[in-house]
């Protein structure tokens, strides 16, 4: 990777045919990192890769690989994820996320 992260929403028109083992389920579940090798990391593994990539910001992505803290911080990131839409906030004023809601 050469430093620079674009982001993408995956609902847009062509993006999963445009990342080989990209799918929208995996999209859904977590967010989704492409490499420019076409390697994907997800969830807070995607998160600390995308950290690694800014030197100042490198030693918070590199605490990922301490053993316990990465378990810590997964399961950190999938309690986040499956109440995402539970969150308070303005991201969904429009009742938008109602649409994504998974019913349990």
């Amino acid at each position: 990777m050469d430093g620079r992260v674009r982001l993408e929403s995956f609902r847009d028109p062509g993006v999963i045919a445009r990342h080989p083992g990209l799918t929208a389920e995996a999209c859904e579940q977590a967010l989704q990192l492409v490499g420019s090798d076409g390697r994907i990391w997800s969830g807070a593994a995607a998160i600390a890769r995308a950290l690694r990539l800014r030197p100042a910001l490198a030693p918070l992505g590199w605490l990922y690989a301490v053993p316990g803290v990465r378990q810590l911080l997964d399961a950190g990131y999938a309690l986040v994820a499956r109440n995402r839409f539970r969150l308070p906030g303005e991201a969904c004023a429009d009742d938008a996320c109602r649409l994504h809601r998974r019913v349990p």
